[in-house]
């Protein structure tokens, strides 16, 4: 039997390094304040899933070098960390963190990374640092185009209210911006961040 690689390390490793994980960017206050464990791990065992699936795919067959899909765990983890918080800068932090914890992991196990190792890695976390952050900044314009659409709704509503002196026709002219306002905010959630 060969030496461990970088599957074999991800698989037997992995409450180690989701430990790590977790301290580390604990003690780089990435995350906002009062984050439980369990929302800092989030995707993190799945995502190296994708790891290991990609490293056990890449022994196999070598000739096809696109990374496994992780383009949906990462998207999943931009947008819960969209929700609880976080900073775009932190979010693509955490990816060099895991990174890091990945590779002290191996350090401390004594298990050398060859270089096919090191690429189905980098490959992975390019992509999930990639996608996590392209989901994140989805979330975030479809927060500040709902508020822009109600701001906008807004200022109308009061230049309506102070120019008109006919009840009637204010109101018949707010409820046809409000009815406008609505079908503006369809596309964008709106949903509160956390903080």
């Amino acid at each position: 039997m060969g030496a461990p690689d970088l599957g074999e390390l991800l698989t037997e490793r992995r409450e180690e390094i989701v430990s790590r994980f977790v301290a580390e960017v604990q003690r780089k206050n990435l995350p906002p304040r009062r984050v439980s464990r369990s929302l800092l791990v989030d995707h993190i065992p799945k995502f190296l899933d994708e790891i290991v699936a990609e490293s056990t795919r890449l022994r196999i067959v070598r000739m096809r070098r696109d990374a496994v899909d992780t383009r949906e765990t990462a998207r999943r983890h931009g947008e819960q960390r969209w929700n609880l918080g976080y900073d775009l800068e932190a979010l693509i932090r955490e990816y060099g963190v895991l990174r890091h914890c990945i590779l002290e992991t191996a350090k401390v196990a004594g298990t050398p990374l060859s270089i096919d190792d090191f690429d189905v890695l980098a490959e992975c976390l390019s992509v999930g640092v990639a996608e996590a952050a392209t989901e994140y900044i989805k979330y975030r314009d479809e927060q500040f185009n709902a508020q822009r659409a109600n701001v906008e709704f807004l200022a109308e509503a009061g230049q309506l209210l102070s120019s008109s002196l006919d009840y009637r026709s204010t109101l018949s002219r707010l409820t046809a911006l409000r009815a406008a306002s609505r079908g503006l905010l369809r596309g964008a959630s709106g949903r509160p961040r956390g903080r």
